[in-house]
């Protein structure tokens, strides 16, 4: 049984960050003729559930970067890794010499947990004020002591290079952690650095979801610098043609844009249906 699991952002996603009607319709056609589709991607439960809500899934998803298992169809996380306690503390002191700019997320009883400290630059309160406007997601202000008092499970920043930079090279190496840096789809001049427990990556989520559901084969869809760990949980791998050149790199497959419905084309050609045997 294969599984088909694609990024959200610059793949699934088109550049108005949402799933094309085109897109939702073959992806439930094909999923009544046996296909069994997931997404892999940094957002959380509470942002995908709106994005992905014309596409019913047969599927666990896999959310923030490989930290959680999410069942979307009864809105249960199957699993959860948590940073460790001695890694969470080097966190702790590399985001307090930062400005504790970014937000700091925790999973207990099945509810996630969004905090932040402060909002000292102008794409960090784009960023709540977005998640408010479109998705109803509430971040809690806390000090910042207080929001490291829970096990983290993601903590998440988009900046400028010249901030970020110093904070990255600190934790890339870290044990016990996992960090993605890449370049903000929708901010350009801006990067994304995402830190969880080393336990979770994208890889790490597919093959965790593998074994939960007995797929003995991946096809993975990706496009940006944190898409590698997808890629290479595939033994089929697909670039969308606006992929990052390193992504491109390991593609065995190409298909077009996300602006194009890159993700639904390549299932067709799979599955050698045409749209007109969609219904």
């Amino acid at each position: 049984m294969r599984l088909f699991i694609s990024d959200l952002d610059g793949t699934l996603l088109n550049d108005s960050r949402e799933v094309s009607p085109f897109t939702a319709r073959v992806i439930n056609g094909l999923s009544k003729r046996g296909l069994r589709f997931s997404v892999a991607t940094a957002r959380t439960a509470a942002t995908v559930t709106g994005l992905l809500k014309d596409i019913r899934f047969n599927t666990p998803l896999v959310l923030m970067n490989g930290v959680a298992l999410y069942d979307i169809r009864d809105g249960r996380y199957v699993s959860v890794e948590v940073i460790p306690a001695q890694s969470q503390s080097l966190l702790r002191d590399c985001v307090k010499s930062n400005g504790s700019v970014g937000f700091f997320y925790s999973i207990e009883d099945n509810r996630l947990h969004t905090e932040y400290v402060n909002t000292d630059t102008p794409n960090a309160e784009a960023f709540l004020q977005e998640r408010f406007v479109r998705y109803g997601k509430k971040f809690v202000r806390k000090g910042a002591d207080e929001v490291f008092s829970r096990p983290l499970c993601f903590y998440s920043v988009s900046d400028t290079p010249e901030r970020l930079d110093g904070m990255y090279s600190v934790l890339k190496n870290a044990e016990g952690l996992h960090c993605d840096y890449y370049p903000d789809n929708y901010n350009p001049g801006f990067m994304y650095l995402e830190v969880c427990s080393a336990a979770a990556t994208k890889q790490k989520g597919v093959e965790k979801l593998c074994q939960l559901c007995g797929f003995d084969g991946v096809t993975v869809f990706g496009d940006n610098i944190n898409d590698i760990p997808l890629m290479r949980a595939g033994d089929v791998r697909v670039a969308v043609r606006n992929a990052q050149p390193a992504v491109k790199a390991m593609a065995s497959v190409f298909t077009a844009s996300n602006n194009d419905d890159g993700v639904a084309r390549e299932l067709l050609r799979v599955f050698n249906i045409t749209t007109e045997e969609i219904p």
